[in-house]
C-alpha cells in the first residue's frame, strides 16, 4: 500500500491500529477501515459471487471414493 499524499510505502504503527507513511516528513496516518472504504471492491464482489455459486455443490463421499480406489489395487 502507498501513501496517497507522497506515494511512499505505508506500514503498521506500533500497536497495529493504523497505517502510517514511511516518509518521516509526511506523517500521514489512516485506519485500515478507511483504506478499505476507498478500495475498488469489484474483485471481492466477484469472489463472493463465485463462492456463493459453489455453495450448491455437493461434496463427494470420500469414504466411497477410497473404497472404489482400493478395489482397483
Amino acid at each position: 500500500l502507498r501513501c496517497p499524499k507522497c506515494h511512499h510505502k505505508l506500514k503498521w504503527n506500533r500497536n497495529y491500529t493504523a497505517l502510517e507513511c514511511t516518509n518521516s516528513q509526511c506523517a500521514f496516518q489512516t485506519s485500515p477501515m478507511n483504506l478499505r472504504r476507498q478500495m475498488d471492491m469489484q474483485y471481492e464482489e466477484m469472489e463472493i459471487k463465485l463462492i456463493t455459486s459453489l455453495s450448491n455443490l455437493k461434496m463427494p463421499n470420500l469414504t466411497k471414493v477410497e473404497q472404489e480406489l482400493t478395489k482397483l489395487n
